[in-house]
């Protein structure tokens, strides 16, 4: 371990302190967590959800927590919906998010269509279409198509 000597400011070493005596902690285990803390908040990669879902064309939030990347649900699916993805909620409370260029195309060529799923070539929008219908997010009606629940 190498020891440095460090000045901060008086108010800091306060607000330190007492952190340190409601945590039952030493200053120095405080001061320690806290650079922890701050360096492997840094080295963490910039997680662009757009792009991850892009890459994949669709997912669900549960896989995505698999990866291990996601901390907090609630903030991934905020940052999915700024940053142009359509985020649809599954009734077992899972999401599914699509990449908007997939969605575009998904809308174009099977949305009001009467197509069977086994009659989508493109891959990607057949899986798309199961995976919706599947999770009730779109049905097949009789007059009008696939449509969005």
């Amino acid at each position: 371990m190498v020891t440095i000597k460090v000045s901060i400011p008086d108010e800091l070493h306060k607000k330190l302190k007492h952190i340190a005596i409601d945590e039952g902690k030493t200053l120095k285990a405080i001061v320690i967590e806290a650079l922890t803390k701050y360096v492997s908040e840094r080295r963490k990669p910039k997680f662009n959800v757009r792009d991850a879902v892009a890459k994949l064309g669709f997912t669900t939030l549960s896989e995505l927590i698999k990866t291990g990347m996601v901390e907090s649900p609630e903030e991934l699916i905020s940052k999915a919906i700024s940053e142009g993805v359509r985020v649809f909620e599954t009734p077992q409370g899972d999401y599914v998010l699509v990449d908007p260029d997939l969605w575009h195309r998904f809308e174009k060529e099977v949305l009001n269509s009467h197509k069977d799923p086994d009659e989508v070539n493109d891959d990607k929008l057949r899986s798309l279409l199961e995976m919706l219908h599947r999770n009730a997010i779109v049905y097949l009606d009789l007059e009008d198509g696939w449509r969005p629940v």
